[in-house]
């Protein structure tokens, strides 16, 4: 009986659900469907450049192993961040973690058909000036966006690899 009961309730359910997805579908006008269209362009375009993102942070790390990749969000944007956190010894003798990363923040504006990339570096610990390169969404774009974020890696490698007063801790044999 209750079986019974269980699979009527399901079979309504199910022919409600119907009818909501048939009425939806009835209902997208082409203006909902150029909203769509526009949608999936733009994600589209989004992927082509965290292509080239991708590219310059392989590169990178290939010079520097010790730096990892996370993807994720960050202040409401999907960000690539290259880091890396580095124990090193300062003039004085004193040891401490220090941390350094290269953040590109990507943020494309579906109406206004503009992408940004927002750019924030630290270098062991310090912090340094964040830049924003904001273009249209064609062709044309692309390339400038990805000579932006080839340039922010080359100014990252530039501090991160320049001379400092610190360096690795001396590693003694066991035994």
């Amino acid at each position: 009986m209750a079986n019974r009961i269980f699979k009527e309730k399901l079979r309504k359910i199910r022919a409600e659900n119907a009818r909501r997805t048939a009425t939806h579908l009835q209902e997208r006008t082409e203006e909902d469907m150029a909203h769509s269209d526009q949608t999936v362009a733009t994600f589209n375009y989004r992927e082509r450049v965290e292509s080239l993102i991708d590219d310059l942070i392989q590169n990178f790390c290939k010079e520097a192993p010790q730096f990892s990749l996370s993807r994720g969000f960050f202040d409401g944007y999907y960000s690539l961040t290259t880091k890396t956190e580095e124990t090193l010894i300062d003039s004085e003798g004193s040891s401490r973690s220090y941390f350094s990363r290269i953040m590109l923040l990507l943020n494309p504006q579906m109406e206004a058909q503009t992408f940004s990339i927002e750019c924030r570096k630290t270098v062991r610990d310090v912090d340094l000036e964040t830049v924003r390169e904001e273009t249209a969404m064609n062709d044309g774009g692309i390339a400038t966006l990805g000579k932006f974020a080839e340039n922010q890696f080359i100014e990252f490698a530039e501090s991160y690899f320049s001379e400092t007063e610190l360096s690795e801790p001396v590693e003694t044999p066991v035994g």
